[in-house]
């Protein structure tokens, strides 16, 4: 039961961070491509660390550390935070609800979670907020003359 719920969970954030760009809001659909380079890109990287945390050693006697599952929640729901910041209604209590289903149903321990708060929300920060580093930055017309 907890892995359906935890699952349902992260598909719910990513659908809702796909669709983000295309919900009425303060940019509108405005640069929709780019949110999602700039999302998927963050994602990805959010889970590619969580993913290396378990076949590096990076805290010994803890093979599940981060949580894979609440860093893709995490960061899918960082991207829809920063493209409508009143998406953190939705997305915090699905981040808690995610990190209670998964210490609960005993796939994780809190550390874990605890992890996945660095691992999932700062790459999702950084390519957005940051997109010069990871070369996403688009320049409009405006900014070119």
């Amino acid at each position: 039961m907890f892995a359906f719920l935890t699952n349902a969970v992260n598909i719910l954030l990513l659908a809702c961070a796909a669709a983000a760009p295309l919900l009425p809001g303060p940019k509108g659909r405005r640069d929709a491509w780019e949110f999602w380079l700039r999302s998927g890109l963050g994602i990805g990287i959010a889970v590619v660390l969580a993913e290396s945390g378990k076949h590096f050693v990076v805290w010994p006697g803890r093979p599940t550390f981060p949580s894979g599952h609440e860093t893709l929640a995490l960061a899918a729901g960082t991207c829809l935070v920063l493209r409508h910041p009143r998406g953190l209604i939705l997305v915090l209590p699905l981040a808690v609800f995610q990190g209670w289903a998964l210490v609960a149903g005993h796939f994780h321990r809190p550390v874990d979670v605890a992890g996945a708060l660095v691992t999932g929300i700062l790459p999702p920060l950084g390519t957005h907020l940051f997109p010069n580093l990871f070369f996403l930055h688009h320049q409009n017309a405006d900014e070119q003359a």
